[in-house]
């Protein structure tokens, strides 16, 4: 992994390799209860990648509806799209399909069958917002299509809810998430709900997790924590960097 030379205190470093693990899937779904570490996770996601990749080498989109998780992150040059109401989430998704279709028609005319293109990065915090709204349908029907077709695209894929229920996890989606986080959760059935068995309703409160991927269940104990400095000291490189580089989107 390419690191860039900015400040990161020596625990930062240490807590890179789970979180490139967890980017190295096409798609995430991360839920458990309000305090048990979903931000932590979030948060740390996002700086890996801004670890990983410079401005033109991938771009962002970020879908802050709580407005206030991933607002710090709308201003850097890896952002192309952030949208903070339900209304501007569809439209912002509208033009992720868009782009993926692009890109499927760029794979078809080269007969390629993965696109060589830059890596598109959608970090999408507490679905519950939009999916409990009449905004639902629309929503779910576009995600489901970027689920189903993005990872050929280069598109990658986190989405986080503190209400891990059928309503904000409708089957449809959750069987299309490659990787599913369970933090703890309320109930055996929001369990079931995120991982496909109980489990996450007896975790502690915070810190610990349950992963599901195609290599089966793994126990994440003391979940890695980034420090607001740290988060703070990569915002401000790649936000010094914006007007010393072209960025064409």
């Amino acid at each position: 992994m390419k690191l860039y030379k900015i400040y990161e205190t020596p625990a930062a470093l240490d807590y890179m390799p789970l979180y490139a693990e967890i980017m190295r899937a096409p798609s995430v779904l991360i839920a458990g209860v309000p305090g048990s570490g979903k931000s932590v996770l979030l948060n740390g996601l996002i700086y890996n990648t801004l670890a990983e990749y410079a401005p033109g080498a991938a771009t962002m989109y970020f879908f802050d509806l709580k407005k206030v998780e991933l607002y710090k992150y709308s201003k850097l040059p890896q952002c192309a799209g952030y949208a903070e109401t339900p209304e501007h989430a569809v439209t912002l998704l509208r033009e992720l399909i868009a782009i993926m279709d692009m890109r499927y028609k760029e794979m078809k005319r080269r007969e390629i069958v993965k696109t060589d293109e830059r890596p598109i990065f959608v970090f999408i915090d507490e679905m519950a917002r939009i999916m409990l709204t009449d905004r639902a349908k629309e929503f779910t029907n576009l995600l489901q299509d970027l689920l189903q077709l993005g990872r050929a695209a280069g598109i990658h894929c986190v989405c986080c809810t503190q209400i891990p229920n059928r309503k904000v996890i409708p089957g449809n989606l959750q069987a299309l998430y490659n990787m599913k986080i369970a933090l703890r959760c309320v109930s055996a059935i929001e369990s079931r709900q995120i991982i496909n068995t109980p489990g996450a309703e007896k975790l502690p409160q915070y810190g610990n997790a349950i992963l599901l991927d195609g290599n089966g269940y793994k126990r994440i104990d003391n979940l890695p924590m980034i420090s607001e400095t740290d988060i703070k000291a990569r915002i401000d490189y790649w936000k010094r960097q914006r007007g010393k580089l072209k960025i064409v989107w």
